[in-house]
């Protein structure tokens, strides 16, 4: 047999293709005749409302008005009361203080369901016109991986996205408390949210990571130029084999601005990371908002494909 791994002998009909034993998602910008195009939302929260068909049923609505194929229900992980068996007190470990109280508070008011619940009420729908995926957002703490590992193993997700949200006790994507934010250092907390962010890249428990520049949402900005924490976050992320999502969620807040900037996601592409498309929709109007703006973004950054997901194992497939 063949090995050579001579690009030459790769070329078939116009498309770089290595050898099958070599790959095993499609070529990124191989168009192959049966592919239709395909636009999912696999970032979608119905935290808002009861956990009810009909409640469902209206995302489902604004999905198929917006002409999704696809959407991807990701509740917090924090929602539910095994979320919070697995996650454990991870704030002990931060400093004594105003944050780690109100980190506590707020983490141990949040579950009042539990997975089972959620599972059963998004694998008993089946709308006409669209497919939807079982997903969950986690949050990531080292403290938690074996625990959140044995609880995510036992649910049938279709994907599990990954999120940084507190630093040190601190949530800093609390906007309600943007007072918090005076007197940091943001140039530290820069560099320590995105450690932890290639922390969470290689522990192998997400699938996809959620609104990977999170950290600007209020718009505090570094003195300094972001762009080698960006390469650094880029090749680590590549390195994990996970996707990032282009998330449209940050037009909505402080920084309007999409997840990933525009920067940072030219190097994701660079190193071959894969994307999906997401809303961070917390209601309903908000599915598959802006998704516009954030196809034309992916296509600037060189994307001509997406990830699809069932039962975590994702494929790429044309941008719609």
């Amino acid at each position: 047999m063949d090995l050579s791994l001579d690009p030459a002998t790769w070329r078939r009909g116009g498309c770089k293709v290595a050898p099958v034993f070599f790959r095993t998602l499609p070529p990124v910008n191989c168009k192959l005749p049966t592919e239709m195009p395909f636009l999912a939302d696999y970032h979608v929260h119905l935290e808002k409302g009861p956990y009810t068909p009909d409640w469902l049923g209206r995302f489902v609505t604004v999905a198929r008005q917006r002409g999704l194929v696809e959407l991807g229900f990701t509740e917090h992980l924090c929602d539910f009361y095994e979320g919070q068996e697995a996650s454990g007190a991870w704030w002990a470990g931060a400093p004594e203080g105003e944050d780690r109280a109100y980190s506590r508070r707020w983490w141990q008011g949040r579950p009042r369901y539990s997975l089972d619940e959620y599972v059963a009420l998004v694998k008993d729908a089946h709308p006409a016109g669209i497919t939807l995926r079982l997903g969950v957002e986690v949050d990531y703490f080292p403290s938690a991986e074996t625990s959140l590992r044995r609880l995510l193993a036992a649910y049938p997700f279709d994907l599990v996205l990954g999120s940084v949200h507190w630093l040190d006790g601190w949530g800093f994507d609390h906007l309600d408390r943007l007072e918090r934010w005076q007197d940091r250092d943001v140039d530290m907390v820069y560099r320590r949210y995105f450690a932890e962010l290639g922390r969470a890249a290689h522990s192998g428990l997400f699938d996809v990571l959620a609104h990977v520049d999170l950290i600007k949402v209020a718009g505090y900005r570094p003195s300094f130029d972001p762009t080698p924490l960006y390469a650094e976050a880029a090749r680590a992320i590549a390195a994990a084999g996970v996707a990032v999502e282009v998330s449209t969620a940050g037009l909505r807040k402080p920084v309007h601005e999409i997840y990933p900037a525009e920067p940072f996601l030219r190097l994701l592409g660079e190193h071959g990371v894969p994307i999906t498309l997401a809303s961070d929709a917390h209601t309903p109007e908000d599915v598959g908002r802006d998704f516009d703006a954030a196809v034309d973004l992916a296509r600037r950054c060189g994307y001509e494909r997406v990830c699809r997901f069932s039962r975590r194992v994702r494929t790429q497939v044309l941008l719609s």
